[in-house]
């Protein structure tokens, strides 16, 4: 399947699609997940930063802003999400893990880009709409990331309990 039809299909079945990316191991696909999830990021931003511009009096702000925000989405979110991944692998180190570093970082990784999708919604929201309503695609979004993040951390980190399940 394609990376689209996976990142859908994880909203209906989030085990089955994450066992198929861990038969499929490699640090390179985790980190173009990382870096997609960040240009992602990036294209979610624009409406806002373009918003944002137009009320502004200065000529080239635009085009600074614009480089300035790919560098930081495409360059620290992968960063981001590999720490918060290496600490998080740490802490269940506690409870008697059995995943690798490796399964630990794409359990978070495929977490984010499944979230991905609301992440440009609310991009557009953002400029579009009021508050309120950007507010609740923003919790959405959370809700999601948690979620898919959590059975991640299920299958990856504690597979004999999720086998008996």
């Amino acid at each position: 399947m394609s990376l689209v039809d996976d990142i859908f299909a994880a909203y209906r079945q989030p085990r089955r699609v994450l066992h198929g990316h861990l038969a499929c191991p490699g640090e390179g696909r985790i980190l173009v997940f990382a870096f997609v999830f960040g240009f992602l990021t990036f294209l979610a931003r624009l409406p806002q930063l373009s918003a944002e511009s137009q009320l502004s009096s200065e000529a080239g702000s635009f085009a600074n802003q614009v480089l300035i925000l790919f560098a930081g989405c495409v360059f620290w979110i992968p960063l981001v999400l590999y720490a918060l991944a290496t600490v998080c692998h740490m802490a269940v180190l506690l409870f008697g893990d059995r995943a690798s570093w490796q399964q630990a970082r794409l359990a978070l990784v495929w977490a984010a880009l499944v979230a991905s999708p609301l992440v440009l919604l609310g991009g557009v929201l953002k400029v579009f709409v009021s508050p309120p309503m950007f507010l609740v695609v923003s919790l959405a979004t959370a809700v999601v990331f948690l979620w898919q993040w959590a059975v991640g951390l299920q299958v990856v980190e504690f597979p004999k309990q999720n086998n008996e399940a």
